[in-house]
């Protein structure tokens, strides 16, 4: 699909409340093969949520955002809670829990 970001784009920025989470999941010890390469491998593997862009983040990136946890009590349900209710968190945050900054800017 190519680069989705515009030239000079704006990204997403600084989150307004102290807690500032991914969530994501491992998987230690998995076994196969990921590159033919490289063949049969054993392997810690992670990764994180996304989710469709808000507003904020829709400029740099149109097709998806990390989901990012922000309230003490959603880490402690992503940690904690069976599948069934943890997947309520993946959302994509309000546009007001995000600012946005020009690249050029920040640097200079």
């Amino acid at each position: 699909m190519g680069n989705t970001r515009r030239s000079g784009s704006a990204c997403a920025a600084t989150i307004l409340r102290p807690w500032r989470f991914f969530a994501g999941i491992e998987l230690r010890g998995w076994e196969g093969v990921r590159k033919i390469k490289t063949g049969w491998e054993t392997a810690d593997l992670f990764a994180f949520l996304t989710r469709r862009p808000n507003e904020v983040v829709r400029p740099v990136h149109r097709e998806a955002m990390p989901v990012i946890l922000t309230e003490a009590d959603e880490l402690e349900v992503w940690m904690r809670a069976p599948w069934s209710e943890a997947k309520a968190l993946q959302r994509p945050l309000p546009d007001t829990a995000l600012e946005g900054f020009d690249r050029g800017a920040a640097q200079g």
